[in-house]
């Protein structure tokens, strides 16, 4: 079942009252910022999942420690933890089974809160500035799962029919190309380009089981050469 960005699984959460779910996604994600030291939080994908592993509750000091799942817009999951305890000073063994509606209960992410791991999934992890690779555009590398990845473009002004016909049809020939020169890498899947935000735009691409990042720098190396005419200022690999 889902309560905001959370998912509770039945395996070890089955027992959690519907109120004592609503509060725990509610708090924990007003609290994403202060509580885990991610700038902006509320702008990312998070997703919490509660009772897919064992949260191994243990009670220390009239606080509840469990751990939960967090899940990065990347898809990559990360074990945290997490702390609830009860002004009411409920039985904190069962309170998570119980109507929490007029019950004080506080949740927090813990101290321990892996922040340089889960930034490594938000922000790139190398940054190639264009008068090191000569394209005129940046290059910016975030972790990702191949073969599934989408080129992030930053444009300096919004693009016109004609340049996105331009990108369209590059990114075809050259799957096509591809495919044709080298049996058995084939790239499996390119999207058009489409608008994702003010002057930026993404392509989605399934590179293939076979490929790798030599192929995606191939791509880079072609669209230079054949759209470095049109005002990228960079792109990110995601």
């Amino acid at each position: 079942m889902e309560y905001g960005r959370t998912l509770f699984f039945d395996e070890f959460a089955g027992d959690f009252h519907p109120t004592f779910k609503k509060a725990l996604s509610e708090q924990l994600f007003a609290k994403g910022s202060q509580g885990t030291g991610i700038r902006l939080f509320e702008k990312y994908n998070f997703l919490l999942i509660v009772g897919m592993i064992d949260p191994e509750k243990r009670i220390v000091d009239s606080k509840v420690f469990a751990k939960i799942e967090f899940v990065t817009p990347d898809s990559c999951s990360i074990t945290v933890g997490i702390v609830w305890q009860s002004g009411n000073q409920g039985d904190l063994n069962v309170i998570h089974t119980q109507d929490i509606s007029d019950c004080a209960v506080e949740f927090n992410w813990s101290e321990d809160f892996p922040l340089h791991a889960v930034l490594s999934h938000i922000r790139p992890y190398r940054v190639d500035k264009k008068d090191k690779t000569h394209f005129n555009f940046d290059v910016e590398y975030y972790y990702h799962l191949l073969p599934d990845l989408s080129l992030e473009f930053a444009f300096s002004k919004p693009l016109n029919s004609s340049e996105i016909e331009t990108i369209d049809t590059f990114f075809s020939d050259f799957k096509t190309a591809w495919n044709e020169q080298n049996k058995g890498k084939s790239i499996e899947y390119v999207s058009g380009i489409h608008e994702t935000g003010n002057n930026l735009y993404s392509v989605v691409l399934d590179i293939g089981l076979k490929n790798d990042m030599k192929t995606v720098k191939k791509i880079l190396q072609s669209y230079f050469k054949n759209c470095g005419n049109l005002p990228a200022i960079k792109i990110s690999i995601k």
